[in-house]
């Protein structure tokens, strides 16, 4: 009995595997994988996300100087257009002087722990430059390398160096945590895109994945780690989709493909503040008006 058990799960693997052969033969294989993340459904959590940062509120009525450090990759470190690095109008910099206006009587050292290039998983190799710095609020900002260089195959090891930076993270400091869901890919081609990028054609490929539905994937999939690990999430994805009903997010990219320009940044920031500060409401028109240039820095701290 076994063997003929064995017999038929054997056949009827053959004929899937014949199948999927035929559908890779009949369709572009990576254009059809991308047409099939439109129809998976959301990765639903058991609940949602804590709205309110409540062990930074307590730190906020002990303290009067607290450290903040945005940790993250190339958005975080700064850079929007190509090879162009603007710490002024970064996200973490306008949450400073949000943060100022709403706390006047604290000071508020943000230290910018970004570095283009990086994944969840290589960024794990750098949460020491973190840790010694005993912040009262980490930001963890990460998404658009893991996307470019694994797409959706990228998921499950994304999960687990996400997971792996808030468990360290919780065990080693006393920082309240935020994870930031990924701002939008562009759509389509737009004319910030600069020749570089446009003669390589490597823009493509990333254009394909944000109408395909990957970065809503891993959106959803932080959403999920931040309900089940019970931190906050400022969901900048999220915000993305509401500013792409009113305009060509395309525009909002200052490097034409998958850097925000400083509103992009501005939105952001008001997004991380609307979870510090009940009261405070995200508003689209405030951060369209903000402006390109800004002269303050932020404190930036070495890798």
């Amino acid at each position: 009995m076994k063997s003929t058990h064995f017999g038929v799960s054997l056949a009827a693997n053959g004929v899937m595997v014949i199948l999927l052969l035929a559908v890779a033969n009949h369709y572009n294989w990576p254009t059809y994988c991308l047409d099939r993340v439109r129809a998976l459904p959301r990765l639903r959590a058991a609940s949602d996300p804590p709205s309110h940062l409540q062990a930074f509120d307590r730190t906020l009525r002990q303290k009067q100087s607290l450290t903040v450090v945005a940790f993250g990759d190339s958005v975080t470190q700064g850079y929007t257009g190509v090879h162009t690095r603007e710490p002024s109008v970064v996200y973490h910099h306008q949450l400073k002087r949000l943060l100022e206006e709403r706390y006047p009587t604290h000071i508020f050292n943000i230290l910018n722990a970004g570095l283009d290039g990086n994944t969840a998983e290589t960024a794990c190799k750098r949460l020491d430059s973190v840790i010694r710095h005993d912040p009262d609020l980490v930001v963890i900002q990460f998404g658009l390398n893991d996307i470019a260089a694994n797409g959706l195959y990228g998921l499950r090891a994304f999960e687990r160096a996400v997971t792996r930076i808030i468990d360290r993270l919780r065990r080693e400091t006393r920082a309240d945590l935020v994870l930031m869901t990924p701002n939008f890919i562009a759509t389509g081609d737009n004319p910030r895109l600069p020749p570089c990028l446009k003669k390589s054609g490597e823009w493509k490929g990333l254009i394909e994945m944000q109408n395909g539905g990957v970065p809503a994937q891993y959106a959803q999939l932080i959403r999920r780690i931040g309900a089940e690990k019970n931190v906050a999430v400022a969901d900048v994805y999220a915000a993305w989709e509401q500013l792409s009903e009113q305009t060509d997010t395309n525009t909002w990219l200052a490097n034409g493909i998958n850097h925000p320009d400083a509103r992009g940044h501005r939105l952001a920031a008001e997004t991380i503040m609307a979870l510090i500060d009940p009261g405070f409401t995200v508003d689209m028109d405030r951060c369209a008006s903000v402006g390109q240039t800004e002269k303050e820095d932020s404190l930036a701290l070495v890798p």
